[in-house]
């Protein structure tokens, strides 16, 4: 009788375990951001180190390459690549008319000093 109930329970738990697999993948698939990047394109870089008077977001940046694993190399408005990837759940699309020469905002070099590798 008790193997017929340990039986019981180890199906119990496999079950228990296929269904939370799926809903984590659910839950994964709807957060995770499908929209890809194209070369060329202009993104906001969200600012990790935003504080009450900073902005949001820092940029625009140009997309110099798509990565794996939805990684992007960047580069500044001069043309400077960035010498750190960055994710795409990090960046937003930037609504850019023609070439842009410089930053929308100037940010400081700390800011910048993680993403220039310095």
């Amino acid at each position: 009788k008790e193997l017929e109930n340990l039986g019981r329970t180890r199906e119990a738990v496999v079950l228990s375990t296929e269904a939370a697999k799926r809903q984590m993948a659910r839950y994964y698939d709807w957060n995770v951001e499908r929209d890809q990047l194209n070369i060329g394109e202009y993104v906001l870089l969200a600012n990790k180190n935003q504080t009450k008077v900073l902005p949001v977001t820092i940029g625009p940046f140009r997309v110099l390459s798509a990565v794996y694993f939805h990684m992007y190399w960047l580069a500044e408005p001069g043309g400077t690549a960035l010498k750190t990837l960055v994710h795409r759940d990090r960046v937003q699309r930037a609504q850019v008319d023609g070439e842009l020469k410089s930053y929308w905002y100037h940010p400081t070099k700390s800011e910048l000093g993680g993403l220039r590798g310095e």
